[in-house]
This record gives C-alpha cells, sequence and structure tokens, in this order.
C-alpha cells in the first residue's frame, strides 16, 4: 500500500495525523457539527451587544401594554368618566387578552418563526397601543387594551426564545439575567415617563370633540419602544435553531457566518465549521 505524504512527512492517508496537524495550523478538520458546537464557534460580541440594544425596547413594550393604564386613570378618570368599576375592568382587560391568546403562541412561534412573530407581534402591539391613545371613550380603550394584551403574549414568549437561540450553552444562562434586568428597567423608566408627562396638563382640541391630553400623549410615548423594536427586528436574521429545526440547514449556516464575522471581525469564510450542520 502508498502512503501518502507531504514535506512534513505527514502520512496524508490517516486520518488522525491530519486532525492533528489541522489543529496545529488553527484549521478546522471538515466534519459534521450540531447546533451548540455551531453556535459556539461564533463566539460572543458585537452580534450579541446589538441584540442585547434591540431586546431593550422589545422587552419594555411588554412592560409598559400591562402597566400604563395605572398611571392613566387620575389623569383620564374626568375625560372618559371612568368609575370604580370602569378603573378595575381596565387593569384587567388587559391579562384578560393575554389569557385568552397564551394557547397559539408556542404554536405559531414554531410554525411562523421568533422573527416573523416579533415582527409582526410588536407592530401590531404599537398600532393598538396608538389606537387606546387616540381613544375618546372608554369602550375604544377597553377594546385597544384587550387587542393589545391578545398581541403581547407572542413577543413576550418569542422575545426570550430568540435572544437565548443565539447564545451557546456557556453564555445562555445570563440570558434570563440581562433580559430580567431589562424588565426591571422598564417598569422604572413608565413612572417616570407618567412623571414626566402627565403632570403637564396639555389638553389640544382639533375640530369640535377630538381632544388630545396629557394621558393621550403618555400613551402616544408608550407605543414606541413596541414600534422600533418591530422595525428593527425587519433587519435581524431569523435564529439558527430555528431553520434546523425545519430543515434549511444550509441558510443556519450562512447566518452562522455572518454572526462569527461580526462578533470576529473576521471574513466569514474562516468560519470555523466547515462540513454540515446537523440537527441532532
Amino acid at each position: 500500500m502508498t502512503v501518502q505524504s507531504n514535506e512534513t512527512g505527514v502520512d496524508l492517508n490517516n486520518t488522525d495525523s491530519l486532525k492533528e496537524v489541522n489543529k496545529k495550523n488553527s484549521v478546522n478538520y471538515n466534519e459534521p457539527a450540531d447546533f451548540e458546537k455551531a453556535i459556539s464557534a461564533t463566539k460572543w460580541g458585537k452580534f450579541n451587544i446589538l441584540l442585547y440594544i434591540i431586546a431593550i425596547p422589545a422587552g419594555w413594550s411588554s412592560i409598559f401594554e400591562t402597566t400604563t393604564m395605572s398611571y392613566v386613570f387620575p389623569a383620564a378618570q374626568c375625560d372618559l368618566d371612568l368609575t370604580l368599576e370602569n378603573k378595575g375592568f381596565l387593569n384587567s382587560v388587559t391579562y384578560l387578552g393575554m389569557i385568552s391568546s397564551a394557547f397559539i403562541w408556542g404554536f405559531l412561534c414554531d410554525t411562523l418563526g421568533r422573527k416573523k412573530l416579533l415582527c409582526i407581534g410588536l407592530l401590531l402591539d404599537s398600532f393598538f397601543v396608538l389606537m387606546t391613545g387616540l381613544s375618546q371613550n372608554y369602550t375604544t380603550v377597553v377594546i385597544g387594551k384587550f387587542l393589545g394584551g391578545f398581541i403581547i403574549n407572542g413577543p413576550f414568549a418569542a422575545l426570550t426564545c430568540y435572544v437565548s437561540e443565539f447564545h451557546c450553552a456557556h453564555h445562555r444562562a445570563r440570558v434570563q439575567m440581562v433580559l430580567g434586568i431589562i424588565f426591571s428597567c422598564g417598569t422604572v423608566v413608565l413612572p417616570l415617563l407618567a412623571w414626566g408627562i402627565l403632570t403637564l396638563g396639555f389638553d389640544f382640541t382639533l375640530g369640535e370633540s377630538f381632544k388630545i391630553h396629557s394621558w393621550n400623549i403618555y400613551l402616544f410615548i408608550c407605543a414606541v419602544p413596541a414600534l422600533i423594536s418591530g422595525v428593527c427586528f425587519m433587519f435581524m436574521p431569523e435564529t439558527p435553531k430555528f431553520l434546523m429545526t425545519t430543515g434549511n440547514n444550509q441558510k443556519a449556516l450562512e447566518i452562522f457566518q455572518k454572526v462569527y464575522s461580526l462578533n470576529t471581525g473576521k471574513p466569514m469564510d474562516t468560519y470555523p465549521v466547515l462540513g454540515k450542520i446537523t440537527s441532532g
């Protein structure tokens, strides 16, 4: 049997020798890799930081959707003729919407994908918050808050999946901590916005009956985080994990390469996983 070798004297027919040489030369052996190996090879860097930044308004939108009415009541009580029963129902109607839609979001997240659900859900939520902000009566506010609660459950669940699936097991445990900090900051920012806006006493009349008050402006501003994050997610990639579960491994590999390039500053073709990626 003929034994091939290069000028270094390495047996080219010996797979173990080739692996050892490739390892020494920082060239990864061309073999299949599962999701954990592939995502670990992308490292942690600029892309992950960008992901956290986009997650801030996305996380805040969930807090803003469920909590705003508590601050609106004192300012809008006279404008909307709110009774004690009205206030109690408005506080709960958002959660009623969330409960009524809870069972469908897991299915949609695994069917449509995390990115699409985040984009559509956040943009719809911003629309319903704006609708509530334009309300001139109690009924419209109830409808807007119910629909907002119905929609926001989806992006809230998809956000955790989306951020987690761009991290390897070593960093994944920290994702929940980061998201927890984001949500906590949202609960601090919201009353600060209320203190800065609702105290202005702004009143503006369009035509004979359409009026804009400080609480309307407050709700308009509360729609901004969902709008910003919904637009930002349009330019973000789908998670490789979802693509791999749907059999689109080649597209997943391209995303791994782009994330690796952004994190390390190296060309995409230097991504160390040279072989196929598998969902196993």
